[in-house]
Order: C-alpha cells, then sequence, then structure tokens
C-alpha cells in the first residue's frame, strides 16, 4: 500500500508541473522538443526511471522463489495503484514486468501464481493502449 501511494504521489507531482502551455502545438512531437515542453519531457524521464526501478528490484533478487515474490509483490502494487485510479503507476510497473529480461526469466515465472499471473493479464488490458484505451 505505501509503495502504491508513493508511486502515485510522484506521478501526481510530475503531472501536476506540467504547464498547459505544452499541451498545445504538438511540441513533444518537434525536433526541438525539449526546449519546448521540458515538463512533458520530465514526465516520460520519470516513466522510464520508475519502469527501470521495478525491474531493477526484480533482478536484484539472487534466486528464482525471491524473484517470483517481488514479481507478485509488484502486481500487487500495480493493482492498488488501479484501485486508487493511478493507470500510469499501473503503466509503469507492467511495462517493467514485460521488458525482455523480465519475461525471460521462465522459472520465476512458472513459480508466480495463476491468480498473480491472472491479475497481471487483467492489469494489462486496463491499460492496452488499442482502441484508444476503450478498456478503461
Amino acid at each position: 500500500m505505501e509503495l502504491a501511494e508513493q508511486i502515485t504521489l510522484l506521478d501526481h507531482i510530475v503531472f501536476r508541473s506540467i504547464p498547459y502551455q505544452e499541451f498545445l502545438g504538438q511540441g513533444w512531437m518537434k525536433p526541438d522538443k525539449i526546449d519546448r515542453t521540458p515538463y512533458i519531457m520530465k514526465t516520460s524521464q520519470h516513466f522510464n526511471n520508475m519502469s527501470n526501478l521495478v525491474a531493477s528490484e526484480i533482478m536484484s533478487h539472487p534466486d528464482v522463489t525471491s524473484r517470483a515474490s517481488s514479481i507478485e509483490k509488484w502486481v500487487v502494487v500495480a493493482d492498488i495503484c488501479r484501485c486508487m485510479h493511478n493507470y500510469n503507476g499501473v503503466l509503469e510497473i507492467t511495462s517493467a514486468l514485460n521488458r525482455s529480461a523480465i519475461y525471460r526469466l521462465k522459472k520465476t515465472w512458472a513459480k508466480v501464481s495463476k491468480q498473480t499471473k491472472a491479475l497481471m493479464d487483467k492489469l494489462q488490458k486496463t491499460v492496452c493502449s488499442e482502441g484508444r484505451f476503450k478498456k478503461t
């Protein structure tokens, strides 16, 4: 719960810092996007940092069982983020779990419970961008 709350707080701080002018004119798509939309670029960097944190934390465990427990913990954190309506937090965590370094851990994923895998599938469908997020 504490992790989900802190992730949500950090996401809130990052998103709230974006001045509305940066959303005008799609400046984030231009070659000089860092100059035009520095706060939107910070949101992207924040997303990558959070996703890296989750993946690194999972990979820091030396054995299969503790990595599986870590994956299960992060899926629960993502679900709490969903309950708090922090879909960016859900996406940060599910993106980390879908990285090749994590996804390819076959022995680790074999130890993850079916309930956790089902919850992860549900979370991924929630933040799936297909159809312009019509499932959320």
